[in-house]
């Protein structure tokens, strides 16, 4: 029943009307008969164009578009899907579907699509499912393409994600140990590693390596997993061995990009050395008289070096070494930062200017290390001393003797 309308062919009430696309679809109308009897009577109905037209594939994606969010890189997201339907009224022939743009290889894709020469029914539905694997960090976008016999084709779906990776930052990136005497261990320096990437950072080793590494100790308090923008630390001691130069490299195998990491080591091992310092560095004893021993002086000789001194001998040389005499504490060997004392008096045997030198014989630098020593020898002068320096007689008669 056509209700007067060439153009249209199905069931209705006088004001229902079936849009183009929405092909069968049930609806409910009234029969009203010639005698006047009502009845409700369901229907199928259909759209068809006037004149009998050629039916027009459509194609309608949901959602048009995918968001990732953030995702490790090098490993794969969990898939996310949009829904293809052929929203025409004649079929659909898809030609290819494919992953397009400048990070199309960072997103797979799979479907139960048909593709040509099979064609999807209008009405019909089917399924495309994508997954976001980034090879890099950073913003990664693509879109999926169907190549389509469908007004508007190429149809898309755009895709995007952000690619996440942990990254490793030294601070420093080198401890320089200077010089260290051998067979002692220097004070510990430290480096901080800060995961300066954006996702978690797996520690798999941190290690010493290199042609000296049993100079160098090492620990840390780096968990397995340090999360971005985290920071742990790592702590080395040296203690050479040997003399000269010492290399070694602290070395971090993680899953950041350019793994391992290294933090470089140095340092110099040295041989202990003694040194002497002298307190005072000179004595001088004024005057004294000829023939007397002045008050003894004394001067702390100080092992300064770092290793132990040998002394071989401490005497007296120069002009009037004769005149000085000398006395010490000092052992044969000194150990580093130790102290004895040479002690000193003057016995002048002439008068005038006297001098002479303590001789220290060691394996100092610097060795024989004197002491330089002064005085002036004096003449006791002759003196007349009258006690009482006057006489009182009382009153005497002249003539008379006592």
């Amino acid at each position: 029943h056509d209700f007067g309308d060439a153009s249209y062919y199905g069931w209705s009430t006088s004001t229902y009307r079936l849009a183009a696309s929405a092909g069968a679809t049930t609806v409910n109308g009234t029969w009203a008969s010639a005698s006047g009897a009502v009845g409700t009577v369901t229907v199928a109905a259909a759209y068809k164009p006037a004149g009998g037209g050629t039916p027009t594939p459509a194609v309608t994606l949901s959602p048009t578009s995918l968001v990732f969010g953030a995702q490790a890189v090098g490993t794969t997201s969990a898939s996310q899907s949009v829904t293809l339907t052929n929203s025409g009224t004649g079929p659909v022939t898809i030609t290819s579907i494919t992953v397009a743009g400048t990070n199309a290889a960072d997103f797979g894709r799979t479907t139960t699509c048909p593709l040509s020469p099979t064609t999807l029914a209008a009405g019909a539905s089917r399924t495309i499912g994508a997954t976001f694997a980034p090879a890099a960090a950073g913003a990664r976008a693509a879109s999926i393409q169907v190549a389509d016999n469908a007004t508007g084709s190429p149809h898309t779906v755009a895709l995007s994600g952000t690619g996440t990776a942990p990254a490793v930052t030294l601070t420093p990136t080198n401890l320089v140990f200077g010089s260290q005497l051998v067979g002692t261990t220097s004070a510990s320096q430290s480096s901080t590693l800060r995961n300066s990437g954006t996702a978690s950072l797996t520690i798999a080793s941190i290690t010493v390596v290199g042609a000296n590494a049993g100079e160098f100790g090492q620990t840390n308090d780096c968990p397995v997993s340090l999360a971005a923008n985290a920071t742990c630390t790592i702590t080395v001691t040296f203690s050479p061995s040997a003399t000269g130069s010492r290399a070694a490299t602290v070395q971090i195998s993680d899953n950041a990009v350019g793994s391992p990491h290294a933090l470089t080591l140095s340092g110099t091992g040295a041989t202990p050395v003694p040194a002497v310092t002298l307190s005072p560095t000179s004595l001088a004893f004024g005057s004294q008289l000829v023939g007397t021993t002045s008050a003894s002086q004394s001067s702390t000789l100080k092992n300064t070096g770092t290793g132990p001194m040998t002394i071989t001998s401490i005497g007296l040389t120069g002009a009037n070494a004769g005149d000085f005499g000398q006395s010490n504490s000092c052992p044969g060997s000194l150990a580093a930062n130790a102290t004895c004392t040479i002690t000193v008096t003057f016995s002048p045997t002439v008068s005038g200017g006297r001098a002479a030198s303590v001789s220290i014989a060691d394996d100092a630098p610097g060795t024989p290390h004197t002491i330089p020593l002064s005085g002036n020898g004096t003449t006791p002068a002759p003196a007349v001393m009258l006690t009482p320096t006057s006489l009182t007689f009382a009153s005497q008669l002249v003539g008379r003797w006592p």
